[in-house]
């Protein structure tokens, strides 16, 4: 009987995804996927960043749907001047869902404008456009109908199948960002302050999504953010709040939660010779759905961590609350100078 909850439950969510297509995968460690929540998140580190993350889902009760992202933003021109930069960034998605191969694929280019709306305050404004693939193996499908009991019989009637295999879209979103930032972050002063807020919308164009002869869109989704870090002064500890909701169509979600930052070395700022060194751990929610606990490392220009999910909602009792779990690495380049600043 759980066997069959469980192949129950993966045929409903692979059917859910092949008919509809309505929601875009979703990540416990947002943070990390910045150009996936707001395209005006590219070179707001002011420094070129190279992020990869990936993400393992509902394992317990079949394969497992993988979703790999890379990213890549940098500033195009000097964002020490007073009047503004120009920045730019580009991200990958891979997404895999269940045993019949349901791909997602798609690549998107952003390009954003940051200005000064104070000493240590800025304003960002973003586009971003890119091209997406989705396919599909419809090879051994199985059908709720087809189940006589005990297991799936072929010879059973079963649904209609996908029209077409592939097709590809055209993609446009937006965004805009407001970011405070005071303060040093590998100090042992650890006077750093850095606020954080932001919405975005993606698929603002609405592109068609259907493996059937439908004129089903893709919705808009709508993404709000809060982020922000505060060291406690003279101490090694900094508190790391954050707050994400989205819509999509008719589903929305909202995930809270914030990391404890522990200073385990502070940085030489005049030689360079010893590297920053911080351990973080956290816990988030993300509703209806997990509890979120995670682990960051940061090692100087380099930072690396895992998080995992613990299913909480009314799939628990299929998933053995297992959700799902992530990793990422990410590297922060050495600023270059640009070439409106060697002029």
């Amino acid at each position: 009987m759980i066997n069959f909850m469980k192949k129950l439950l993966l045929f409903w969510l692979l059917f859910f995804s092949i008919d509809s297509f309505s929601q875009d995968p979703h990540f416990s460690q947002y943070q990390n996927v910045p150009l996936l929540i707001n395209p005006a998140l590219s070179g707001l580190q002011q420094r070129s960043q190279a992020i990869i993350n990936h993400r393992r889902q509902w394992a317990s009760i079949g394969p497992a749907f993988r979703t790999i992202t890379a990213s890549y933003d940098q500033p195009l021109t000097n964002p020490k001047k007073e009047k503004g930069f120009l920045s730019c960034g580009i991200t990958v998605l891979s997404d895999q869902a269940g045993d019949h191969d349901l791909n997602q694929l798609y690549g998107l280019i952003s390009i954003a404008y940051h200005v000064p709306v104070g000493e240590y305050s800025r304003i960002g404004a973003a586009l971003n456009g890119g091209v997406g693939q989705k396919s599909i193996s419809p090879d051994g499908f199985q059908w709720g109908s087809q189940w006589n009991g005990t297991s799936f019989d072929p010879s059973l009637p079963g649904g209609t199948a996908p029209v077409t295999n592939r097709f590809t879209f055209g993609d446009i979103g937006a965004g805009i960002v407001w970011n405070y930032n005071k303060g040093e972050r590998y100090m042992t002063g650890n006077d750093h302050r850095s606020y954080t807020l932001g919405a975005a919308v993606y698929h603002a164009n609405k592109p068609k999504s259907s493996f059937y002869n439908s004129d089903d869109r893709l919705p808009m989704r709508i993404v709000m953010h809060a982020e922000a870090t505060v060291g406690i002064p003279n101490t090694n500890i900094s508190f790391l709040p954050g707050f994400l909701f989205q819509q999509q169509g008719a589903s929305s979600e909202w995930l809270a939660g914030a990391r404890i930052r522990y200073l385990l070395q502070a940085k030489s700022n005049y030689t360079g010779f010893m590297a920053g060194k911080a351990l973080s751990l956290g816990l988030h929610y993300r509703s209806q759905d997990a509890m979120i606990a995670s682990l960051q490392v940061e090692l100087g220009n380099y930072m690396f961590g895992y998080s995992y999910d613990i299913n909480t909602s009314g799939l628990s009792n299929a998933t053995n609350r297992r959700g799902g779990s992530e990793i990422f690495f990410r590297f922060l380049l050495p600023a270059k100078p640009s070439i409106a600043s060697k002029r």
